[in-house]
């Protein structure tokens, strides 16, 4: 049957990336090749009716008899998208479709490296078709559309029997010479034919394989039922070797050994073991296979096969669960399912279509699944771990098949779309750790040398050029089996040596007059070392130099069109007597600073001209880095959104951190520093030009090797940075907030958002969304992104952001308080954010300001709130706040009609100050109300002091002084006993005034006039014995609570 094409696909080469690698998907599928255009509308228009490839080859039949073979690319270089040349076209009427029906024709390639040899089999006929380099130069097939051509008859075919046998499967080994060839049928009663070639004359005979009727083992196992008796149709061919093959069906698994010295070849079953399926696992159905091969030094044990069958059983599922689909890892010494993967994907196995699988030498394996109309590829890695990546639908609706091979390059997968596409697939680990995000990981690793030799560089550069320059001019006489010895068996060192040095070589044999040669040169030759499978040996740094060699031939290709560069191609000439050198594919950083310091008098080039020039070499050295790194060099560039990645890269020179380089844009931005960004002819520099050379610089100093560079980058990036804000419209700062992140550049970072926090866009300024995302340090203190947020408002007197940025990072907010004396006093602050109310109340008594009235009432007010949250309560706390807040009320109380300017700014009084300011005030007073009130804030100030008795003095003082200023009325009373009375007590003197008011208030009890100050106020009058007598009892009676009069008089008599 015809595989389905979903539907049309149009442009599929539009997109040279289909999936770039990301922190979400870090899968790369690239687009590596395309289908000769004569094949793809019969791909897109279901005419295929098989397929098959070999590693470089590829073909396809169709109805009307033809079969079409064309070279199948599977490396990555420029001209991935160009159509390759026209295919070869075989006739075979034979194959053509019959009104009948039946089973489509089968097809297989193997390659030697110098022929392919086509087979096709189709009912009873299998047909064999030698190409070699002959027919591929001349695409003149010949008169006969095959080499050879055999008739099977099948022992029971002319049986009757109502299920004849008949032949339903072609395996073939893909690659091989005649030695190692293999070439094996199958039936749908489970036989196996091996097919042998003869040379004279040219043909094909037939041989059933069986074990021979003699030998110990085989009589042992002669009772065993025939493959013939069993009719397992599910089975698979695996060459083990040169001599060896396994066949795996869903019953059992045998590995057959053939001899084939003599004539017919002898078969012998070397290990035969029936119901392979272990107890907790059942195989239904098999889909696919293929081994996993271990290198030399691996003990023939470890074996594994990779299958994907429909069964029952495995860890996670309960024989009621019914079929589904697994990935099973089977010890083929053991014969034992040593791993099942549930591919839990997959609801309805039984509507699931499988692809192809493979596995690469590093020990991933690869497979592709059909199901609901998408393609999906996934993989098991080595750690048992399964990642699966859908494929787009509008540029792969359907893969062909049979074109599903591993990718010995980058350890990937190689797979041809309906579209007309050739497509390399592979997953990138996402775990910063793993060096896979940067380079494949070699099957084999080499030894490293840290003496390499320079002879053996020497050589091994000539080898490298040979080689290249052989198969660059010819592609097609060159195989990677012709690669010299010494290329494979080289040291690391050397062969990276060696391969950076002939990568200059070919970048210093370009010129102006053939801008494209370098860089075609250049992908040549890395596609070279990917193909004979020496690229995956190289370390990450030697890549990444190879990408600086490619980033330069970038710009000398983009800067070789431009007049100004190359004189000979436009209107404006320079002279080329002058001391700048033509213009080359190497050292062009060189060239640019010359360029940039020439005498003005030489010059014969605008500044906006020299602007341009600059910008685009600079563009076109990012943007090739960005576009080509993964695609040709197999590195991942950390990108915004792989914050998992970072953004460290090996310290290799690219050509954008090349000193001279780096010179010249620090000498830009301080040109344009100097004149404000104005250009000579007197408008604005062009903001295009100056964000190139601000990404740039910041490019090149943050990826800097020297140490000189290294140090300058600080300098280098707030320069940069502050000019590209000078720069811009007023307010239009993203992209220098971005760099900001991007570059760590916290100042900058707190500026713009400081200078944003009153716009309409403050929130897209915020640092808030900043932290807990930015993990680097300020490379110049070395504090983390709070800390230096934190630090820097502080600094600039913005201690209200300080504090509020300090709920992202309490810790470090706490730190800072407790050592910088300008945010202590607001300690309360986030104390009360945390809920720790104990320790805001203590922060507000210990750091108020004392020094203005205001803040100081402020903040006794907020401790007292917060005290009052607390859950203890602390008796003693309390009343000192009290007594703190009274002291506060009566400095206003008795400053309010003087003559400070301002009262809030007046530092807090002493008790003891402001007493004798009230009793000024008191004395000094015409009215009585006026004498009360004084009289009441001294008492008061009395009650809030911390020492009893000093306060019970000045109390005493206080009463004092009110006894005197009514010094008449207490004269005429002593004398004319009969006159007082209660009521003109406290209506008429300012004592009782002032006492009846103090009894109201529960606070001055301690300071009230009473018994235990009575001897201190007496003492104060200075009046002799006789009077004290006379004037206790005067008082008593008068200030006496009514229930108390008569018990007072009573006193007063015993003392007289």
């Amino acid at each position: 049957m015809p595989f389905m094409t979903p539907s049309p696909q149009k442009k599929a080469m539009d997109r040279r990336q289909l999936i770039k690698p990301s922190t979400h998907i870090p899968w790369s599928v690239d687009v590596v090749s395309v289908v000769p255009k004569v094949l793809v509308d019969k791909l897109q228009s279901q005419e295929i009716t098989a397929s098959a490839s070999c590693p470089g080859w590829a073909c396809v039949s169709t109805g009307d008899g033809m079969v079409w073979i064309w070279r199948n690319r599977t490396s990555t270089q420029s001209d991935a998208t160009i159509e390759p040349p026209k295919p070869l076209k075989i006739f075979l009427p034979d194959i053509m479709n019959n009104a009948d029906g039946g089973h489509p024709p089968q097809l297989a390639l193997t390659g030697d490296g110098e022929s392919v040899h086509l087979y096709v089999l189709f009912r009873e006929w299998l047909f064999l078709r030698k190409l070699t380099q002959k027919d591929w130069t001349t695409r003149q097939v010949g008169a006969r559309s095959y080499t050879a051509k055999l008739r099977i008859a099948l022992e029971d075919e002319d049986s009757g029997s109502m299920d004849p046998e008949i032949l339903t499967t072609l395996a073939a080994t893909p690659t091989g010479n005649a030695a190692s060839l293999m070439v094996i049928l199958g039936s749908n009663k489970g036989n196996l034919y091996w097919v042998t070639h003869t040379a004279v004359p040219v043909g094909m005979q037939l041989q059933k394989i069986a074990p021979p009727s003699s030998g110990l083992w085989n009589r042992l196992i002669g009772s065993s039922p025939t493959p013939h008796e069993e009719s397992d149709q599910d089975q698979w061919v695996l060459p083990l070797d040169a001599s060896q093959f396994w066949v795996i069906s869903t019953s059992k698994l045998t590995l057959w050994k053939v001899d084939r010295t003599s004539a017919p070849p002898t078969f012998e079953i070397v290990q035969q073991l029936e119901n392979w399926n272990s107890l907790e696992f059942r195989v239904e159905s098999l889909l696919e296979a293929t081994l996993l091969m271990p290198s030399r030094e691996m003990d023939q044990q470890n074996a594994t096969m990779h299958c994907i069958v429909r069964g029952t059983g495995g860890r996670r599922s309960s024989s009621s669960d019914g079929s589904k689909l697994y990935w099973l890892q089977v010890n083929l010494h053991t014969a034992k399912v040593e791993k099942s993967h549930w591919l839990s994907r997959f609801a309805s196995p039984d509507n699931v279509g499988s692809l192809g699988l493979a596995c690469t030498p590093n020990g991933d394996a690869y497979a592709a699944f059909h199901a609901s109309g998408t393609i999906i590829v996934m993989v098991l890695l080595g750690d048992d771990i399964l990642q699966e990546v859908d494929l787009p639908y509008n540029q792969v609706p359907m893969l062909v098949p049979n074109m599903f091979q591993s990718d010995t390059v980058t350890h990937g997968c190689n797979m041809v779309a309906s579209s007309g596409i050739g497509l390399r697939a592979r997953y990138l680990s996402s775990s910063p750790s793993s060096s896979s995000m940067m380079t494949t990981s070699p099957s084999k690793k080499r030894a490293r040398h840290y003496a390499s030799s320079a002879t053996n560089v020497n050589l091994l550069v000539n080898h490298l050029r040979s080689f290249f320059w052989q198969s660059y001019q010819d592609p097609t006489s060159v195989s990677i089996h012709n690669m010299p010895p010494s290329l494979q068996q080289a040291s690391q060192d050397e062969l990276e040596a060696a391969t950076v040095q002939f990568g200059y070589e070919l970048q210093q044999k370009g010129d102006t007059s053939s801008a494209n040669n370098p860089m075609e040169w250049h992908k040549a030759y890395c596609s070279l070392l990917q193909q004979g499978g020496l690229y995956r040996s190289l370390s990450p740094a030697v890549r990444w130099q190879l990408l600086g060699m490619g980033q330069e031939l970038a710009v000398f290709g983009q800067l070789a069109r431009i007049p100004l560069a190359n004189p000979s191609s436009g209107a404006v000439s320079m002279d080329t007597n002058s001391s700048v050198d033509a213009l080359r594919p190497y050292d062009i950083g060189q060239w640019l600073i010359n360029l940039y310091q020439m005498d003005p008098s030489s010059k014969n080039y605008t500044e906006s001209e020299w602007n341009e020039l600059l910008t685009i070499a600079l563009e076109t050295a990012i943007d090739y880095r960005h576009e080509m790194a993964s695609p040709i060099y197999d590195i991942v560039v950390p990108t915004d959104d792989m914050e998992a990645l970072g953004r460290k890269i090996p310290e290799v020179p690219l050509w954008t951190s090349q000193p001279a380089l780096q010179a010249l844009l620090k000498l830009q931005l301080e040109e344009w520093k100097r004149s404000n960004a104005k250009s000579e002819e007197g408008g604005p520099v062009d903001l295009v030009h100056v964000e190139a050379v601000v990404k740039a610089a910041l490019i090149s100093y943050s990826e800097a090797t020297q140490e000189t560079a290294k140090k300058s980058y600080p300098q280098v990036r707030a320069l940069a940075l502050d000019l590209l804000r000078s720069v811009a419209k007023e307010g239009e700062d993203e992209l220098a907030f971005e760099l900001s992140i991007q570059y760590h550049h916290f100042r900058g970072l707190c500026q713009i958002s400081v200078d944003h926090e009153k716009k309409l866009d403050a929130a897209a300024y915020s640092l808030d969304q900043l932290f807990g995302k930015i993990t680097e340090v300020d490379i110049e203190t070395g504090y983390s992104f709070a800390q230096y947020v934190l630090q820097w408002h502080t600094d600039n007197g913005l201690y209200g952001h300080a504090i509020n940025y300090g709920r992202h990072a309490s810790n470090d907010l706490k730190v800072l308080m407790e050592k910088d004396e300008r945010l202590q006093k607001y300690q309360w602050i986030p104390a009360i954010r945390q809920q720790y109310y104990g320790q805001a109340t203590e922060s507000c008594l210990q750091f108020g300001d004392k020094s203005n009235l205001f803040n100081h009432e402020w903040s006794l007010s907020m401790a007292k709130l917060a005290n009052k949250l607390v859950v203890k309560q602390d008796k003693k706390r309390t009343v000192a706040i009290e007594n703190q807040l009274e002291l506060v009320d009566a400095q206003q109380v008795l400053l309010e009609d003087s003559l400070v300017n301002n009262l809030t700014e007046s530092e807090l009084m002493l008790p003891e100050a402001l007493v004798q300011l009230a009793l000024k005030k008191l004395t000094s007073g015409t009215c009585m109300e006026d004498r009360v009130k004084f009289g009441t804030v001294a008492l008061a100030v009395c009650a809030a002091m911390d020492d009893q008795k000093i306060a019970s003095q000045y109390a005493a003082t206080v009463w004092a002084n009110c006894f005197r200023l009514d010094d008449t009325l207490w004269n005429a009373w002593t004398q004319h006993e009969d006159i007082i009375t209660r009521e003109s007590f406290y209506e008429d003197t300012l004592f009782g005034k002032l006492l009846e008011d103090c009894r109201e208030e529960p606070k001055m009890a301690d300071v009230i006039y009473s018994r235990h100050i009575e001897h201190y106020v007496l003492d104060k009058l200075d009046v002799t014995d006789a009077n004290k007598t006379e004037i206790c009892r005067l008082l008593r009676s008068v200030t006496a609570v009514d229930d108390d009069i008569q018990g007072q008089s009573m006193i007063v008599a015993k003392m007289e």
